[in-house]
């Protein structure tokens, strides 16, 4: 995606680009080239610093806004940047460990995990983090279980090799006993180990004619719950406010709105499931109301399954170094904390 071909340039203009843009995401101001050679030791003339401020405008890669003396990257700069020149920016020693014993938690569910995942990138990174997880159908059983409460009822319990944990009471038909259910509850468990949930109605209503009662409410149940969908959750999207960009209230409120929608994330992340990292710049985010922000999604990976995904919003002017690399080690945390999956 974006102008990954781009022609590479000189070394001298790669440093005065890079310079370009690293003060102007830290200032969010136009830089201006006596700016530049009073800021860093290029070894240049102040003309020789415009000459190849001129060169970038030309070649695509700054703008300059109409009523300043500076200049600000384009699109195509800041891809250039990401694609070239970024720097990862290694994390603190006591932001990776606060993360680390963060995520040391026991994983009760992998949704519920990769939740506190994107709250730690969006404290971690200072900007909002949007998470989506495996819809319910691409589960698959591990195990079902029924357990007696009182002498009427009991609490029927499927597991996934997500780690997902569903669980219902169901009233006992009259003249059936809690052993028998339990007995039957094995038998399905064996039966359907290894099967996605979104095949599991079918393979009940072939495989059993006994106790019909039961497995249509087994049924009915489990097609309930594999229809619905796993929807995208943003954590910190109030941290947009510190941004020059969205001091506007009704602006972030439009892109909040936008962001809870679920054919608007499956748009925005869609084609990134297969790279570990991917990064929208501007025009290149497929959501157009969307294209004056920049977004990296980085996909969650343990033991060749793929988790989810969780992405991090920001303004084009992005700290994209910093946020890179956080996403970088927690994916890689992630995998080795779920390497039991």
């Amino acid at each position: 995606m974006g102008d990954r071909g781009a022609e590479a340039l000189s070394l001298r203009k790669d440093r005065v680009l890079s310079a370009v843009i690293d003060d102007y995401i830290r200032t969010a101001e136009p830089v201006a080239s006596g700016t530049l050679a009073r800021l860093h030791d290029f070894g240049l003339s102040p003309a020789t610093i415009r000459n190849d401020l001129a060169a970038l405008q030309d070649q695509g890669l700054l703008d300059k806004p109409h009523t300043s003396a500076g200049r600000v990257p384009s699109d195509r700069g800041y891809r250039y940047y990401v694609d070239r020149l970024v720097v990862r920016e290694p994390m603190a020693d006591a932001a990776l460990a606060h993360i680390r014993q963060a995520l040391s938690t026991r994983v009760r569910e992998i949704e519920w995990f990769l939740h506190q995942t994107a709250k730690l990138v969006s404290e971690a990174t200072s900007y909002p983090a949007l998470v989506v997880t495996p819809r319910a159908e691409r589960a698959r059983v591990t195990r079902l279980s029924f357990t007696p409460i009182g002498v009427d009822a009991g609490v029927l319990v499927v597991h996934t090799d997500t780690g997902r944990v569903e669980n219902r009471v169901l009233a006992m038909p009259e003249g059936v006993d809690a052993r028998t259910i339990e007995r039957l509850a094995a038998e399905v468990s064996a039966d359907l180990g290894g099967v996605a949930l979104q095949d599991v109605a079918d393979r009940l209503a072939r495989s059993f004619d006994r106790h019909a009662r039961i497995l249509e409410e087994i049924w009915e149940w489990l097609s309930v719950r594999t229809a619905e969908e796993s929807d995208p959750v943003l954590f910190g999207a109030m941290k947009l406010l510190r941004q020059p960009e969205f001091q506007d209230v009704e602006r972030l409120r439009s892109v909040v709105e936008l962001l809870e929608q679920v054919p608007v994330v499956d748009r925005l992340l869609g084609g990134a499931g297969g790279d570990a990292m991917s990064v929208r710049i501007g025009r290149e985010v497929p959501v157009p109301e969307l294209s004056d922000l920049s977004v990296v999604v980085a996909t969650c990976h343990a033991a060749g399954q793929v988790l989810g995904q969780v992405a991090v919003i920001g303004p084009r002017r992005m700290e994209y170094g910093r946020v890179m690399a956080v996403l970088e080690q927690v994916v890689v945390e992630v995998g080795q904390v779920l390497s039991w999956l």
